[in-house]
């Protein structure tokens, strides 16, 4: 027998807020999480905030993302939850509610420390997204359409590096180039030599990695499917 627990009281307070055009092409919408409630909140005509659907998806939701593919009018939403998944969500404004365009596991369910969804980010372009823990692991997906202009995703690409805690990541602008990922990182394979936990922070500073799709969209090493390291190793300070 398993047993889920809810509330009385729904949660209230905000982890995540994205904005885009769910509904129509010019529709300014924002997509709240709360807890494990998603929200799709509209301005009205009077100023104040509608709440247009809100919707529990029995889980925890850990972080949220936004994207268009070229040439597209809407937006679709990446979910990253605990139950070691990522969902692609698209708003139905006839039956008004979230369609699960896709859904790839990719490891096991819980809030774990190397288990991805801890954060999300799309290319600005609609081209791929990346979705990360708070240590280790990151997978990449490539994103397009078919020839029936449907949402397509691609098998992940390793992104792991090993011995690194996550603080923040997003996805860099570079227009039609190769999408790039920026992760901001401590390294702590050395933390064995040192004595305290502050003596840590002292000796090794958080850097920046560059993660980069490869050519061909975008072509992946046959042999280890791992995502380019821009950045070489080379640790850069904050």
């Amino acid at each position: 027998m398993f047993l889920y627990n809810l509330t009385l009281s729904r949660p209230s307070g905000i982890q995540c807020a994205i904005y885009g055009n769910f509904s129509a092409p010019k529709a300014q919408e924002v997509v709240v999480s709360r807890g494990r409630i998603l929200e799709l909140i509209r301005p009205g005509d009077n100023g104040r905030l509608q709440i247009i659907l809100s919707t529990d998806v029995f889980g925890c939701i850990r972080s949220l993302a936004t994207f268009r593919l070229t040439g597209a009018q809407r937006d679709y939403i990446i979910v990253g939850s605990d139950s070691g998944r990522i969902v692609i969500l698209d708003y139905n404004k006839d039956k008004n509610q979230f369609v699960k365009v896709h859904q790839e596991t990719f490891g096991r369910s819980g809030c774990r420390r190397i288990v991805p969804g801890q954060y999300v980010a799309a290319d600005p372009k609609g081209r791929a997204c990346i979705i990360g823990a708070a240590e280790k692991q990151k997978f990449v997906y490539v994103l397009n359409r078919d020839s029936a202009a449907n949402l397509t995703i691609s098998s992940p690409l390793e992104a792991h590096k090993s011995h690194n805690i996550v603080f923040s990541m997003c996805a860099l602008d570079c227009g039609f180039d190769n999408p790039i990922f920026a992760a901001i990182e401590l390294d702590y394979s050395d933390a064995d030599q040192v004595s305290s936990i502050c003596s840590i922070g002292r000796c090794q500073a958080p850097y920046l990695h560059l993660w980069c799709v490869p050519d061909g969209i975008f072509q992946q090493n046959e042999q280890s499917q791992q995502v380019v390291l821009a950045t070489s190793r080379e640790q850069q300070s904050l």
